[in-house]
């Protein structure tokens, strides 16, 4: 008979025990095990993004079909926009998580997608996409990376940038600041005056225009002599046959030849990239043209119509702006920040993705809009 063995209540939670360390451990290895061959068979991964075949094939499809540059880049150029797709949707996993708005919309996108390229077939979808090198799950993926990819800005930094403007811009935005053109302006006009009132500001007629008052062959002369006089003075300064120009001594020549009321006295803003700069230059081109090619010390001279203007260019002055308190030349500031520093993240992290194969013979597909779709994105799908 074999002997009965008796197990202490102790011992039979150590053995409990080893048995759920072991599952787990064994989870553990099953679990690894699939991610690595996930690993393996990914044409990208990239911190927890991991793009088949397949959904790469489609990326490159759709990108060879909008490229426009030279043909012995084209694998190159491919390549890295890939890449770069990938890096955006890892940022967006890091940051937000699609809501029930992102996958409806992922979800419609893809149904009228099908519907109208293969009417709604998959089994006619697979065929037509074939050469190309992906299918209908395949695309439905890739739509949805591509969704993250494009959302991903918004869930980093809030709509227009919105985040930007109650986080520690000293730190944060200081790099995309210092890439501003910060200028000190002093407006004379040639031909007339602004009529102002008490207070120095403009005043306007019944049609809201700002009343002017033309000056006579005198006051013209006068004011020609005023230009000489301070160009005269700054290019002593540039010269050093006078003191040094500084923001001090620039201010001098503001307060003294000044005449445009409207003027900001803590200066402009200007960025190749901003909208209000491009709109400032409907009006200025040659002073923002002239302010945007100096540099941090520099003066200059511009004209305008009847509008000459002297141009000191200093440092940015960093502040703490909410974008409540954003003046007009300000306005656009942190949706430009946010591009920018965005821009900037997804190349760094690009730089470490790593894409596996080749697609140079992956077919191409004609990109074309369809205006029959309820959503704005067609992805490249109209072969």
């Amino acid at each position: 008979m074999a002997k009965k063995v008796n197990i202490s209540s102790k011992n039979a939670l150590i053995i409990a025990l080893a048995a759920v360390l072991g599952a787990i451990l064994l989870f553990g290895i099953v679990l690894g095990t699939v991610t690595m061959i996930a690993e393996a068979s990914a044409a990208v991964s990239y911190g927890g993004v991991r793009v088949k075949k397949g959904v790469a094939a489609y990326l490159a499809s759709t990108y060879k079909a909008s490229y426009s540059g030279s043909a012995d880049q084209l694998e190159e150029k491919t390549e890295e926009y890939i890449r770069r797709v990938v890096a955006a949707a890892y940022l967006f996993d890091r940051a937000s998580s699609l809501d029930d708005t992102a996958k409806d919309w992922i979800k419609t996108n893809t149904a009228e997608v099908l519907d109208y390229k293969a009417g709604d077939s998959v089994e006619e979808f697979n065929k037509m996409s074939e050469p190309m090198g992906f299918d209908y799950s395949d695309f439905c993926k890739a739509t949805e990376l591509l969704y993250k990819a494009s959302a991903s800005i918004t869930a980093l930094y809030g709509v227009g940038g919105a985040n930007l403007s109650y986080s520690d811009n000293s730190s944060v935005v200081t790099p995309y600041f210092d890439t501003y053109t910060h200028v000190k302006i002093v407006f004379i006009r040639t031909e007339d005056k602004f009529v102002r009132d008490e207070n120095g500001n403009r005043v306007q007629d019944e049609n809201f225009n700002d009343k002017t008052i033309a000056l006579t062959d005198e006051q013209k002369a006068r004011v020609q002599a005023d230009i000489a006089e301070a160009v005269e003075l700054m290019n002593n300064a540039n010269n050093g046959t006078g003191a040094e120009m500084s923001l001090d001594k620039f201010n001098s020549y503001y307060d003294t030849y000044n005449d445009d009321p409207a003027n900001k006295d803590d200066g402009y803003y200007f960025h190749s990239s901003s909208a209000f700069t491009a709109e400032y230059a409907e009006e200025y081109p040659n002073l923002v043209e002239k302010a945007l090619s100096m540099s941090v010390g520099e003066w200059g001279t511009s004209t305008d119509g009847t509008t000459v203007c002297l141009i000191y260019k200093y440092s940015p002055i960093l502040h703490d702006y909410a974008a409540s308190d954003m003046s007009q030349f300000f306005s656009d500031f942190y949706s430009d920040a946010a591009e920018y520093l965005f821009i900037a993240e997804v190349e760094e992290l690009a730089k470490d993705v790593k894409v596996k194969g080749k697609y140079e013979k992956i077919a191409v597909s004609s990109l074309k809009k369809n205006s029959n779709l309820k959503t704005p994105l067609g992805l490249g799908l109209a072969w």
